[in-house]
């Protein structure tokens, strides 16, 4: 592996991106002990290239595979490599096949297994020594597609605290990288959207991918409109070794030109990390050029498309005709109605799937010939988000009508106590006996004490309906002895006992507020609906925790539900008794609290018997 001299997680990350972009590496990479210029690794493209496999490279040195005639240039080269001096030469090298093939080295001075070493990063540019006139189309073609893909990347670590940036990042955002390394990128976030660049943490954290149109700032705190694509870096799915952050800016400012050859590694990488898909076509309408994301989006190898007809390729049927006829109406006349311009059409994948992309095509003329550059993006999210739209427009209708009940049944359950207390004031004006007097007052403070009960079941709707999950320990046998407790008072409450089974070694993990508000309903709706005729009135609370959930089954010998109500008991403001005085929520909020929670509710109750509420809640995890 490769050494580092930080001890600290930055460092640690940094030997981890290293060995990572080591093995993945589209370019050969390879080690030499810097004394006697053996192979020390290399990598599969090196592989690839020289025809070696890695255990007989190992076995050479160097000079094994250049010509003899170029040692000394090795040895020079050789010297020139310093700490601070990385040096890029091209030099002859000999493959398995004893073929000479020319390469284009960028050599590192590095530490490897505490060996002073050299990192040499290779590519292979024989055929652009063979034919010029190619060279200069490829290198035009490079230049298009690294101007017209201003990717701008942080590499962060699982804080979100910038490990390294590119120079697209410092020419975007004007932050120089030692400047913002071990800082948050909530430095380049305006003040009024940390809420937003929280909410993105958050879900990177949750392993999700981000895909968004945002706004971000510059150092000089200038807003700048970007497309976020921003996702979590895994090892093996399980690591978390940080984040991979683009921003393309989309506010229609140019960004910064840079040289194809000033740093060929990275105008391959943007090209084969780029949001959309790059092809490139000649005047023939083969395919010339075709990026990593156009063999993810269409499903073609690179190898697969060159040398094919585009047409063939990804153009549906139904079309192929009409754009064979385009490219030769442009060809003859120069008339470019579709061209320069961004436009949504209908492509196909390679298993014969069609699907819409936003497609942009700009014409490339060089020595008198055609070839063209075409952007392609597959917008089947976006029209799916359309959808949802209209969707959850509906759904809103919907809901509003489902409002308009709400309000009815909670003024009518408002004002009916309401009511009753103002019936009693008016009562106790004319009642001089005291004892009347203060029949009247208790049954005002029921009245009051029911009001109150009812406000409080609102505002738990409500917490649950708006607030994030807080993961805590929780301790059942605690929370439930707090609820009995809590209703202790009510009526017919001392006549009933409470027995307790818990099976909890395994540690369990929810949110504390939402169990006691399963427990504090269920625990009121027993001893509201409690039998009277009951000799022993009881309730059994059994509680199992595993790894995984916690199953929670909760009896009492009541008087029961009656079966063609038993499907209603978890809607709004359902009462199965007309003598009921509960707010006819507890039920629906339990349901809606265990849902909210991930979990899964089911009742079983016969009339005059009782009922047996069955709770399987997940055990979660402490943030």
């Amino acid at each position: 592996m490769m050494d580092s001299n930080k001890g600290d997680n930055n460092g640690n990350n940094n030997e981890m991106w290293s060995q990572v972009v080591f093995e993945k590496s589209p370019l050969p990479m390879l080690i030499i002990e810097l004394e006697d210029l053996r192979f020390l690794a290399a990598n599969p493209a090196a592989e690839k290239l020289f025809g070696y496999t890695n255990e007989e490279l190992l076995k050479l040195h160097f000079n094994d595979i250049v010509p003899t005639e170029d040692y000394d240039k090795v040895e020079q080269a050789i010297r020139k490599v310093k700490p601070d001096n990385d040096i890029g030469y091209t030099l002859r090298n000999i493959n398995r096949n004893h073929e000479i093939i020319d390469v284009y080295i960028v050599a590192t001075l590095i530490k490897f297994n505490n060996i002073t070493a050299i990192l040499k990063i290779a590519t292979d540019v024989t055929e652009m020594n063979k034919a010029q006139a190619v060279i200069e189309s490829q290198k035009y073609h490079f230049d298009v597609l690294f101007n017209a893909s201003p990717f701008a990347i942080a590499l962060c670590d699982p804080d979100d605290r910038v490990i390294k940036v590119n120079a697209g990042f410092e020419k975007l955002f004007l932050f120089k990288e030692e400047e913002i390394r071990g800082k948050k990128l909530d430095i380049i976030v305006p003040g009024e959207r940390l809420e937003e660049y929280r909410r993105i943490y958050q879900k990177l954290q949750q392993r999700k991918k981000i895909q968004m149109e945002t706004v971000r700032q510059t150092k000089d705190k200038k807003p700048i409109d970007v497309l976020l694509v921003k996702y979590p870096l895994l090892i093996s799915n399980e690591i978390l070794l940080g984040y991979y952050g683009m921003y393309i800016n989309i506010s229609g400012q140019k960004t910064a030109e840079r040289k194809l050859y000033e740093n060929e590694q990275i105008t391959s990488k943007i090209i084969d990390t780029a949001l959309d898909a790059v092809i490139q076509m000649n005047d023939k309408g083969k395919v010339t050029g075709w990026n990593k994301q156009a063999e993810h989006i269409f499903g073609y190898s690179q190898k697969e498309a060159l040398g094919a007809f585009m047409s063939n390729l990804i153009v549906p049927p139904v079309y192929r005709e009409s754009h064979r006829k385009g490219l030769k109406h442009f060809l003859k006349t120069g008339e470019q109605k579709l061209l320069n311009k961004r436009i949504e059409i209908t492509a196909m994948h390679k298993n014969g799937t069609e699907f819409p992309v936003e497609l942009a095509i700009s014409p490339i003329l060089i020595s008198g010939k055609y070839s063209f550059s075409a952007f392609l993006r597959d917008i089947s999210e976006q029209k799916l988000w359309q959808q949802q739209l209209m969707d959850n427009n509906y759904e809103l209708k919907k809901i509003n009508a489902e409002l308009d009940r709400f309000v009815y049944s909670i003024s009518h359950d408002l004002r009916a106590p309401l009511t009753n207390i103002m019936g009693l004031f008016n009562i106790m004006e004319d009642v001089k006996e005291q004892a009347q007097q203060k029949i009247l007052i208790n049954k005002g403070s029921n009245a009051v004490k029911r009001l109150d009960d009812f406000i409080k079941t609102i505002l738990e709707y409500s917490r649950n309906s708006r607030l994030e999950i807080k993961p805590s320990l929780i301790n059942f046998e605690e929370l439930i002895a707090e609820s009995w407790e809590n209703y202790s008072y009510m009526k017919g409450a001392e006549k009933i006992s409470l027995d307790v089974k818990s099976n909890q070694i395994i540690p369990f993990i929810s949110d504390r507020g939402r169990i006691s508000i399963i427990l504090n309903n269920l625990i009121s709706n027993a001893i509201i609906y409690s039998d009277p005729a009951e000799k022993k009135p009881c309730i059994t609370v059994e509680i199992e925790v595993d790894k995984d959930f916690a199953h929670i089954v909760f009896r009492d010998n009541g008087i029961g539900i009656e079966k063609k109500y038993q499907k209603k008991v978890f809607e709004m403001f359902f009462r199965a008794s007309q003598e009921s005085t509960g707010s006819g929520l507890g039920l629906y909020i339990v349901k809606e609290v265990v849902k909210k929670l991930g979990g899964n509710i089911k009742m079983k109750s016969e009339l005059q018997k009782g009922t047996a509420i069955i709770i399987d809640l997940p055990n979660q995890k402490l943030c």
